[in-house]
């Protein structure tokens, strides 16, 4: 009796651990069910799932998916399509204490790993923790890829950056034996926030603009590129808080060489980022220097900030990416207010879930423009000039309407 009782516990358990895990078992489209072993598309930072032995999942164009960790099979090709985003993790639990909550990417042998750009924008993956390859993982980068942990590559490690794509690394780059890093273009970077080291036998290329920086750089084969490597700032960290209705970035550096300014940039989604403020530098010097910047306009939701170092001479340098959640009262603002009566723009602290709109009124209330608006930020240019005095913006959404006032002078 008592050994049928083990049994039955035994095979009880056994269900109970393959329920646990999902596996993409064929090839094609990640977000159709019967891809999974499940029946049903897995998601939430917490779901862990593994891609089978030469199975080839893809990310369709403008598909948004959050995962746990992945777990990739030999001889996997993952995709990630023009304007689709991934995120593997989350931010609390990258910085949770004991680290083992955070989520990450691991690649078995011979996989190759895409994320392309294209007319609907660049593609997207961000990891909240490290990427580890076994051996000989290629990558072909022309969106974004963000690892906020460490990029860990094993011997025969290819990595290719092109058409003004990006590879941020939060932590440090290592790569075995024959790794072989190329960047054509201009726009084209890896920026490492850590120490870029690879072993023997590797190669680094930069050509057409592209780029590598790193706080470091040892590389056995192509010591000569990490010679040449002289960054005009050290930085010591950079984050971001919230503070009651705006969100607070701090950042230090341990020195700097020839350095102008930083050029603050902030993104919605991670990938395409606009300039919000810049902070002078401090020339060359080797003491410490510390820095904030009050963002009184945050998004609601997820607000990436990224710094942008400019030397004197021109030289520019990326570093790594923050992201940080607000939660606040949704509002849009009209301007320049006043205004010349024909052009406005109109600015929003979230994206639209469904389709906008922005009316124009008189003061008696008789509509003069219908506008429909797309994203947080657009450019209204009406068909008449309008006479000074007082008008009306209206802002309609599905889940959000207001008014503000606008002077005409």
């Amino acid at each position: 009796m008592r050994r049928a009782r083990l049994i039955v516990t035994f095979i009880v358990f056994l269900y109970s651990f393959d329920g646990l895990g999902q596996m993409f078992q064929t090839t094609g489209n990640w977000n159709t069910g019967s891809n999974w072993s499940s029946g049903s598309v897995p998601s939430g930072s917490t779901t862990d799932v593994s891609v089978q032995n030469n199975r080839n999942p893809t990310l369709n164009a403008g598909a948004v998916n959050s995962i746990g960790s992945i777990s990739i099979g030999t001889s996997v090709i993952l995709t990630i399509s023009t304007g689709a985003s991934m995120t593997v993790g989350s931010s609390s639990q990258f910085n949770a204490t004991p680290t083992q909550d955070k989520r990450s990417i691991t690649v078995t042998n011979s996989a190759t790993l895409n994320v392309n750009t294209g007319a609907s924008g660049d593609g997207l993956l961000e990891i909240w923790g490290d990427l580890i390859v076994g051996t000989s993982l290629q990558m072909n980068i022309r969106g974004n890829l963000i690892i906020h942990g460490n990029l860990v590559m094993s011997n025969s490690g290819q990595v290719a950056v092109t058409g003004g794509g990006t590879i941020t690394v939060g932590g440090n780059f290592t790569g075995g034996t024959n790794s072989q890093l190329t960047v054509t273009g201009g726009g084209s970077t890896i920026t490492v926030s850590g120490a870029l080291a690879l072993s023997n036998s590797s190669q680094i290329t930069t050509s057409g603009g592209g780029s590598i920086t790193a706080t470091s750089c040892s590389c056995t084969g192509c010591a000569a590129f990490c010679g040449s490597v002289t960054l005009p700032i050290e930085l010591l960290y950079f984050k971001a808080t919230n503070d009651l209705n705006k969100i607070s970035l701090f950042w230090a550096t341990a020195s700097e060489l020839n350095f102008d300014y930083f050029d603050i940039e902030k993104s919605s989604e991670g990938k395409s980022f606009q300039s919000i403020a810049k902070v002078k530098g401090n020339g060359t010097t080797t003491q410490r220097n510390d820095y904030f910047l009050d963002d009184e306009k945050p998004y609601i939701g997820k607000n990436y900030y990224r710094l942008k170092s400019v030397d004197f001479d021109g030289y520019t340098e990326y570093f790594k990416v923050v992201m940080i959640d607000f939660d606040g009262s949704k509002a849009f603002s009209i301007s320049p207010n006043p205004s010349d009566g024909i052009i406005f723009n109109v600015e929003t602290n979230f994206v639209p879930l469904t389709r906008a709109f922005v009316a124009i009124y008189s003061r008696l209330g008789s509509e003069i423009a219908h506008f429909e608006v797309a994203g947080n930020n657009s450019e209204l240019t009406l068909p008449i000039k309008l006479a000074s005095g007082i008008y009306y913006a209206k802002y309609i959404s599905g889940d959000f309407t207001s008014i503000n006032r606008v002077v005409v002078h």
